[in-house]
């Protein structure tokens, strides 16, 4: 099996299977053009000339290049392709990984970015389920760790939300104000943007700013699964999708 673009296939069991997620490119399994609609990408797949309804309900285009390759996997084990893909549109959330914790008004996604490479590509893939109304970021930098992505995560921020809401991460031994500075350093404070060192102020601030829009989306970055904050060297509970559910409870 391997994945078309690679250089060298992986073959198992002495046969071979290509997949791709790649509009107009040809392989064993090929996923068409895919839109997120309804909560899930949804499109259809051909598998050797058999067409199949393709629903996948996690966020992130790239996360259809993995269904294809999980689609693959299981023909060359001998699943039956109906079920397959049957199974592939109950595919759960993985926590904190673009989890969707509410659908709608606003919809809003806790994600592990915590990298500028990582944050950017949690606000690119977030963009992609949007058609229509405003994104906000929320975000913060670990203290103790590398001051000088900072102000890069910042720009990346700005630059995929139209509102960008800084706080607070894992300070620990940090002043979490002196982190802030680092980040706001990166950014047009001219724009939209609301400074809020208490992370629970600042998700329900973010929350509650984007209700009343159906397309508006809210993007929680940095903690993910995480269900803790480290204050100097103290470790207290705090999870950013309990927080969310506790806002729409």
């Amino acid at each position: 099996m391997r994945l078309i673009g690679e250089s060298e296939p992986a073959v198992w069991g002495g046969r071979m299977m290509t997949f791709s997620a790649e509009k107009g490119v040809k392989a064993d399994v090929t996923f068409g053009e895919l839109t997120w609609q309804n909560h899930a990408w949804r499109g259809t797949a051909e598998v050797r000339g058999a067409c199949f309804d393709v629903s996948l309900p996690l966020v992130g285009r790239y996360n259809a290049a993995n269904g294809a390759g999980a689609v693959s996997a299981l023909i060359c084990l001998g699943y039956d392709s109906g079920r397959v893909f049957e199974a592939l549109s109950r595919v759960e959330q993985i926590p904190g990984r673009m989890q969707i914790v509410h659908e709608s008004d606003p919809r809003v996604i806790v994600d592990f970015a915590h990298t500028p490479e990582a944050l950017q590509s949690a606000l690119m893939a977030t963009s992609e389920t949007m058609t229509g109304g405003r994104l906000t970021v929320v975000f913060g930098c670990g203290g103790d760790r590398d001051a000088s992505k900072r102000p890069m995560m910042a720009s990346f921020a700005q630059s995929y939300a139209d509102r960008v809401v800084v706080t607070s991460d894992n300070p620990r031994t940090e002043d979490p104000m002196s982190i802030i500075d680092d980040i706001v350093s990166g950014l047009d404070m001219s724009r939209d943007v609301v400074v809020e060192v208490d992370r629970r102020k600042a998700i329900e601030h973010a929350v509650r700013g984007a209700m009343g829009d159906v397309h508006n989306v809210v993007l929680i970055a940095g903690k993910g699964h995480e269900d803790y904050q480290i204050l100097g060297t103290v470790k207290t509970h705090f999870s950013d999708v309990e927080e969310v559910t506790r806002l729409f409870k």
